[in-house]
C-alpha cells in the first residue's frame, strides 16, 4: 500500500470557475428542457381552450337570440290572440248584424259600440286606441284618445308568415314616444261570413323593454329589430346605442339585412356604427322582420384574451421554477463530490476518525463508502494496541467490583426503592462473572404466566417479550414448576427454548436457576453467546446470588402484600362511596327527565304493581293511583269500539308478559275522539342481567289534538267537494249535514235560512242520526220561524257569531230549547253562513251528550258557513246569468217574432176595418133589396124563387144577425195580438230614456188611477202607507209600467177568490241606500215551485186568454236595469207580496 506524504500548509487544493462547473451546465440543460416542453404545452393549451372558449360565446350569443326572438314571438300572438277575442264578442256581432239588416240607427249603434270598446280598453291598459270597420274599410266606431284615433295610419298592415289564423300585424309606429303596433281581425256573423274588422293599436313599450334588457349581452350587446324601407334598414324600437338614429344603409347592417331575408346564423362583422361586432341574426315570422342580438368582439372574446395572458404568465412562472429546481438539483449531486475532498484533505492531515458524509447511492456514494473503509481499516489497527492495555486493567478492576456486589446483595433491605438496585447488582455480578448476558424473571399467579422484569446485555431487549404461561412447555415454566436448576448446552437445539427470542438475543449456551422462599418467586438467567459446556460450570456464586435474591424478594413480597390490602379496602370502600352518590344524581335527574316529559310513563313490576308513574300519567289518567297493583283508572277502548280492553289486552299487561308493543291507538274514558282522549302507546318488559322479566313499562303519547285536528281536516275535504259538485244549497246542505253530523260525533243537524222580507228565520233542512229522533220532531222543527235574537238561530242570526249552550236545560230561551231537550238533546251550538257580514242563514248542530265549547270547532264551523255563504252567492250569480242568459236569448226571439207578425197584422186591421165599413154598406143594399122582393116575384118569379132559394141555403137571417157580432170579435182577437205583439217588443228592448228625478208616490198614484174604476167595480180596497222617501233616479213611465203590472196581478188573484174583503196595501219605506215599496194582497197566493218560474217569459198561471206571461219578465227586467231587484213572498191562500227595491242613485247601465 502507498501512502502520500503529508501536504505541505502551502499546498491547496484546485479550483473550478463558475462558468465551467458541473452546476451551470447542469443549469442550462433542465433549463432548456423546461422551457420547451412548456412553450409546446402552454401553445397546445392556448389553442384548444380559445376554441372551445370561442365556441361556447357563440352559442351563448345563438342562445340569447332564441330567447328573445321566442319572447317577441310569444307576446306577438298573446296580442293576437287578444284581438281575436275582442272581434268574437257577442254584442258588436249582435250590433253589426243590426246595422247591416237596418235594425238599428248609424247614431245608436256608434253610441253602443263606442261603450263596448272604452270598456274593452279600460280593462287593458296597454290598448291605446280600437277602431271598427266595416268591410269597405269605413270607420264605424272608435274607442282613445283624439289624437291617436284621428291621425293614426291604420291602414297599413301586414300578415304573418307563415299566417296560422286572420289576424293582421302592422308594421310597429312611435306613437310619441311609445312604440305601438297595430292588429287586425275579422267580426264575423254566424254564417262565418265577414262583417266587419277590429283594429287595436298596442302599446309595444313592453316587449321593447323585454327585448333590449341587457342580461346577459353585457355593456356593448343589443337587440335589434328591423324591416327593409326606403332602400335601407329602419328599426323598429330605438338602439341601445345611439337610440336617435334609426334608419341605416343596407351596407351597414349586413347581419339585419340577412335576418330579414328570412335567414338565420352567426355573423362577425362591421355595425352599423363602424365596431367589429359578433351577431345572431333571426328572422321574427312576420313580413319581412328581422332581430339581430350582437355584442362587441373585444367584449365577448374577452375571455379569450385573459386566457392568453394567463397561459403566458404560467410558461414564465414555469420556467423560472425550473431554473431554480434545477440549480438546486445541481447543486445535491455535485455536494457528495465536495465533502468527499474534504473528507480526503482531513485524513492526509492525520484525522483517521473524520466521517465521510456521502449519502448518494450512484457511483459517487460507491467511492465515498471505500474511502470510508480504507480509513476505518487505519483506525483499528491503530485501535487494536490500545485495547489490549485496557483489558488487563478491566480485569484487576473487576474482581473488587465482584467482592463489593456480593455484599451490597447481602445487606440490601426489602422495600420497593431497594429491590430494583439489587436487581441491577445481581446482573452487573453476573456479567462480571463471565456471562455475556443476564435476566430476573418474576412469577404471577394471579396471571398464571412468567415475567422478565430485568436484564443485563443484549437480553434488555428481550424482557418486555418475555411472558410464559406456567403451565407452558417452555424451559423458565419447567423450571419454576420443579424449582431445579436447568443447565442449556445450546439453546437451539432445545425445543424449550424460544429460538426467535435467543436469536434476537444472540445466546447459545444459558443457566437458569429458580429464586426459591416459600415458593419459587422467579428466575436468574445468565448466557453467553456460544455453546456451553457443563463440566466446566461453577454454579456456586450463581446459586448465592439467586439465594440471597430470593429471600431480599420473599420479605418485599410480604410487604407488598400487606399494602396491597390497605390499598384494596381503601378503594372498595371509595368505590363504595362513589356508587352510592352516582345512585342518588341518576334517581334525580330520572325523576327530573320523567317530571319534564309530556308523555305519560308507568312502569310496575310482574304483579303489576305500580313502581314508577310521572305526573304527565297523572294527568293522563286523571289522578294518582293508590291501589298497590295497578289497574287502569279509566276505561280503555280500542279506537271506534264501543267494548272496553281486557286487564290481559292493556299494553302494560302484555308487556309484563314480555310482549313488546310499538304505535297502538287507544282510547281512554270514552271511545269518541270528541270525548274520550286518543293515545298512541308503547311498552317494553323489564329484563334484568340474566335476561329474567322482572315487570313492564308502558310510554303513553297523547295525540288526541291531532286526530282531532286530521278529522277535521277530512270534514273540511268532503265539505268543500260537495260545496263543488253540489248545484244548489237545496242539495248540497243534507249532505254537509251528515258530513259534519256523523264524523264530528253530533246526533242533529239543521240549516235555518234567513227571509230578509219577513224578518225570520226558517228551517230548510234537517239531518239526524239513522235511530235519532222522529218525524213528529222534525215537523215541529220546521214547523218554528224565529226573529232576530229569538233562540239559538235568532242570537247567531242577531250577532253574526257562533253561539254555544252546554246545557239546554239552562237556556234561559225555552222556545226551542224545552223541544230539544224533551228529545234528550243536551249541548248545542249554531255558526252563522255569512256573505259579506251579512247572514244568509244558521248551521246548528246538537248531541245527547254534554261537551264543553271547542274553539277550535267554532273556528273551523265558522270557516265553513262562510263557505256556504259564497256557495249561496255563487249558486245565485249562476242563476241570475242563466236568466239573463235565457232572456237575451227570448228577447231576440221577440224581437224577430215581433217584426214578422206585426206587418201582416197591420194589414189584417186595415183590411178588416175596411171589411166592416163594406160589411155594413152591403147589409144596408141587401135591406132594400129584400123590400122589393114582391117587384121581384112579380116581374121575374124565377128570380124571386132563385133568390129564395139562396137565403134559405145560406140562412142569411143568422148571417144578418150575427155578421156584425162575427166581426167584433174578430177586431178583439186582432187588437190582442196587437197588444201581445207590443209586449214582445218591449220585453226584446227596453226604452232607455235618460234617467229623472221620480217621486214614487205620484207614479204609484199614477198607476192607481188606471185600474180605480175596476178596482171599485170589484170592492176591492187600497190601503197607502206612505214613509218618507227620497226621489229616485229613474225613467216615470217604465216605473209606472212596473206598479201598474203589480197592480192588475193583485188585483187579479183576489177576484180569483171570489173576496168580498179584498185589499190591497202599498207601502213605501227607507232601507239604507235604497227605496223599498211592497205591494201586498190578500188574494190567492203561489206555491213554492210557481215563485221561481213567475219571471220568466210567457209563464202564467191565469185562465186562455187573460194573460201573455210578459208582464213580471218585463217589470223584472226594468227594475234590473235601474239597478234595483223584485223580492216576493207568498204562501197558498195567504196572498202574495212584491217588494221593489230600487237604489237611491241609479246604478250605471250594464
Amino acid at each position: 500500500m502507498v501512502i502520500a506524504s503529508k501536504p505541505t500548509p502551502e499546498s491547496s487544493p484546485p479550483r473550478v470557475k463558475p462558468q465551467g462547473s458541473i452546476v451551470a451546465k447542469l443549469t442550462l440543460f433542465v433549463g432548456f428542457l423546461v422551457a420547451l416542453t412548456a412553450g409546446v404545452l402552454i401553445t397546445v393549451g392556448y389553442l384548444y381552450v380559445s376554441a372551445m372558449v370561442s365556441s361556447q360565446i357563440d352559442a351563448q350569443l345563438s342562445v340569447i337570440a332564441d330567447d328573445r326572438q321566442a319572447l317577441l314571438l310569444t307576446t306577438m300572438q298573446q296580442e293576437e290572440e287578444r284581438v281575436r277575442q275582442l272581434a268574437t264578442r257577442t254584442r258588436l256581432r249582435i250590433l253589426l248584424e243590426q246595422l247591416k239588416r237596418g235594425s238599428l240607427s248609424e247614431a245608436q249603434f256608434g253610441k253602443d259600440v263606442e261603450d263596448v270598446l272604452d270598456d274593452v280598453r279600460e280593462s287593458a291598459k296597454d290598448f291605446l286606441a280600437i277602431w271598427l270597420e266595416d268591410v269597405q274599410g269605413k270607420v264605424l266606431a272608435s274607442s282613445g284618445p283624439a289624437e291617436i284615433t284621428e291621425k293614426f295610419p291604420i291602414g297599413r298592415w301586414s300578415a304573418r308568415e307563415p299566417s296560422r289564423g286572420e289576424t293582421l300585424v302592422a308594421v310597429p309606429e312611435q306613437v310619441g314616444t311609445t312604440p305601438t303596433a297595430l292588429f287586425s281581425a275579422p267580426v264575423r256573423d254566424r254564417a262565418r261570413s265577414e262583417i266587419g274588422r277590429i283594429l287595436l293599436l298596442v302599446d309595444l313599450g313592453r316587449i321593447a323593454a323585454e327585448l333590449s334588457n341587457s342580461e346577459w349581452l353585457g355593456r356593448t350587446g343589443e337587440v335589434l329589430l328591423g324591416i327593409h324601407e326606403d332602400g335601407g334598414i329602419r328599426y323598429l324600437f330605438p338602439p341601445r346605442h345611439s337610440p336617435e338614429r334609426t334608419r341605416f344603409p343596407i351596407d351597414k347592417s349586413a347581419s339585419m339585412n340577412l335576418a330579414i331575408m328570412g335567414r338565420r346564423g352567426l355573423l362577425r362583422s362591421p355595425d352599423r356604427l363602424g365596431r367589429d361586432v359578433l351577431a345572431a341574426y333571426r328572422p321574427v315570422g312576420y313580413g319581412g322582420w328581422g332581430m339581430v342580438a350582437k355584442i362587441d368582439v373585444a367584449e365577448a372574446y374577452a375571455p379569450v384574451t385573459r386566457l392568453r395572458w394567463l397561459l403566458m404568465a404560467i410558461g414564465g412562472s414555469i420556467l423560472t421554477f425550473g431554473l431554480a429546481a434545477s440549480y438546486v438539483l445541481a447543486r445535491q449531486h455535485t455536494r457528495p463530490i465536495r465533502r468527499l475532498a474534504e473528507a480526503a484533505e482531513a485524513v492526509a492531515s492525520g484525522d483517521l476518525n473524520a466521517p465521510i458524509h456521502v449519502s448518494s447511492n450512484d457511483e459517487i456514494g460507491v467511492l465515498g463508502l471505500a474511502f470510508s473503509k480504507m480509513t476505518e481499516q487505519l483506525a483499528l489497527s491503530h485501535a487494536d494496541l490500545e485495547l489490549r492495555i485496557s483489558e488487563r486493567t478491566r480485569d484487576l478492576e473487576a474482581v473488587r467490583d465482584l467482592l463489593d456486589a456480593f455484599f451490597r446483595i447481602s445487606t440490601s433491605q426489602a422495600d420497593s426503592q431497594t429491590i430494583d438496585r439489587t436487581f441491577d447488582s445481581v446482573l452487573q455480578f453476573c456479567s462480571r462473572l463471565g456471562y455475556d448476558l443476564a435476566m430476573i424473571s418474576l412469577v404471577d399467579r394471579e396471571a398464571g404466566v412468567i415475567r422478565g422484569v430485568r436484564g443485563a446485555g443484549s437480553m434488555t431487549g428481550v424482557v418486555e417479550q418475555t411472558v410464559r404461561p406456567l403451565d407452558g412447555r417452555d424451559v423458565l415454566a419447567d423450571v419454576v414448576r420443579e424449582g431445579r436448576i436447568e443447565i442449556i448446552p445450546d439453546s437451539l437445539a432445545d425445543p424449550r427454548c424460544d429460538h426467535e427470542a435467543v436469536a434476537q438475543a444472540g445466546i447459545r449456551g444459558q443457566i437458569i436457576l429458580p429464586l426459591v422462599g416459600e415458593d419459587v418467586l422467579g428466575t436468574l438467567q445468565v448466557a453467553v453467546r456460544g455453546v456451553l459446556d457443563p463440566a466446566a460450570i461453577d454454579l456456586r456464586p450463581l446459586e448465592t446470588l439467586a439465594s440471597h435474591a430470593a429471600r431480599t424478594l420473599s420479605r418485599l413480597n410480604q410487604v407488598e402484600e400487606i399494602r396491597r390490602l390497605n390499598q384494596r379496602l381503601g378503594r372498595h370502600a371509595g368505590e363504595l362511596a362513589r356508587s352510592e352518590a352516582a345512585l342518588r344524581e341518576q334517581t334525580g335527574i330520572l325523576r327530573s327527565v320523567l317530571d319534564c316529559m309530556s308523555e305519560g310513563v308507568v312502569v310496575a313490576d310482574k304483579q303489576a304493581r305500580l313502581l314508577v308513574i310521572n305526573p304527565a300519567a297523572e294527568r293522563i289518567f286523571g289522578r294518582r293511583p293508590v291501589a298497590e297493583a295497578w289497574h287502569p283508572l279509566a276505561s280503555v277502548y280500542p279506537p271506534n269500539v264501543g267494548i272496553p280492553y281486557k286487564t290481559a289486552e292493556l299494553p302494560l299487561h302484555r308487556s309484563i308478559g314480555g310482549e313488546s308493543v310499538d304505535q297502538i291507538e287507544l282510547m281512554i274514558g270514552h271511545p269518541s275522539l270528541q270525548q274520550g282522549r286518543c293515545m298512541l302507546v308503547n311498552g317494553r318488559p323489564l329484563v334484568d342481567d340474566r335476561g329474567a322479566i322482572q315487570g313492564g313499562l308502558v310510554v303513553f303519547h297523547d295525540i288526541t289534538r291531532r286526530k282531532r285536528f286530521e278529522q277535521r281536516l277530512a270534514v273540511e275535504y268532503a265539505t268543500a267537494r260537495v260545496l263543488a259538485e253540489a248545484d244548489s244549497l237545496v242539495e248540497a246542505a243534507p249532505r254537509i249535514l251528515q258530513i259534519v253530523g256523523e264524523r264530528l260525533e253530533w246526533d242533529f243537524g239543521i240549516l235555518w235560512r234567513t227571509d230578509s222580507g219577513s224578518q225570520q228565520i226558517r228551517c230548510l233542512t234537517v239531518w239526524r242520526t239513522g235511530d235519532d229522533a222522529s218525524s213528529s220532531f222534525e215537523e215541529q222543527l220546521r214547523a218554528h220561524d224565529f226573529r232576530s235574537g229569538e233562540a239559538l238561530p235568532g242570537r247567531v242570526w242577531a250577532n253574526c257569531d257562533a253561539v254555544w249552550i252546554p246545557d239546554l236545560s239552562q237556556d234561559p230561551d225555552r222556545r226551542l230549547a224545552d223541544t230539544l231537550a224533551a228529545e234528550g238533546l243536551r249541548t248545542a251550538f249554531g255558526t252563522p253562513v255569512l256573505l259579506r257580514g251579512e247572514c244568509l242563514g244558521v248551521l246548528g248542530f246538537f248531541s245527547r251528550q254534554s261537551r264543553s265549547q271547542d274553539s277550535e270547532l267554532i273556528a273551523m264551523m265558522k270557516i265553513l258557513g262562510n263557505q256556504i255563504g259564497q256557495f249561496i252567492d255563487r249558486t245565485q250569480m249562476h242563476a241570475r246569468v242563466v236568466q239573463s242568459e235565457k232572456l237575451a236569448s227570448l228577447g231576440m226571439l221577440s224581437a224577430s217574432v215581433a217584426h214578422e207578425i206585426n206587418n201582416p197584422l197591420a194589414y189584417v186591421a186595415n183590411n178588416l176595418a175596411s171589411l166592416d165599413r163594406d160589411a155594413r154598406a152591403l147589409m144596408g143594399i141587401l135591406v132594400c133589396y129584400e123590400q122589393s122582393i114582391d117587384l121581384i116575384a112579380s116581374a121575374r118569379p124565377d128570380l124571386a124563387i132563385e133568390i129564395r132559394r139562396l137565403d134559405e141555403e145560406c140562412d142569411l137571417a143568422y148571417v144578418k144577425e150575427h155578421l156584425g157580432k162575427m166581426l167584433g170579435s174578430t177586431r178583439q182577437g186582432v187588437k190582442r195580438v196587437a197588444d201581445i205583439v207590443h209586449n214582445l217588443r218591449g220585453f226584446a228592448r227596453f226604452d232607455r230614456k235618460a234617467a229623472d228625478q221620480v217621486d214614487l208616490h205620484e207614479t204609484i198614484d199614477a198607476a192607481l188611477e188606471m185600474i180605480r174604476g175596476r178596482l171599485d167595480r170589484r170592492g176591492i180596497a187600497v190601503s197607502q202607507r206612505w214613509g218618507t222617501v227620497p226621489l229616485v233616479a229613474a225613467s216615470p213611465a217604465q216605473l209606472n209600467q212596473v206598479f201598474l203590472n203589480l197592480l192588475v196581478n193583485a188585483m187579479q188573484a183576489i177576484d180569483s177568490t171570489h173576496r168580498q174583503d179584498g185589499e190591497i196595501v202599498i207601502e213605501t219605506k227607507l232601507r239604507d241606500d235604497d227605496v223599498c215599496v211592497a205591494i201586498r194582497d190578500n188574494g190567492c197566493g203561489m206555491p213554492v215551485d210557481v215563485q221561481s218560474q213567475i219571471f220568466d217569459p210567457f209563464f202564467t198561471t191565469k185562465a186562455s186568454g187573460e194573460g201573455t206571461g210578459l208582464g213580471l219578465s218585463i217589470s223584472h227586467g226594468i227594475v234590473l236595469d235601474h239597478g234595483g231587484r223584485i223580492e216576493v213572498e207568498s204562501a197558498t191562500g195567504e196572498g202574495t207580496c212584491f217588494r221593489v227595491v230600487l237604489p237611491i242613485s241609479r246604478k250605471s247601465d250594464s
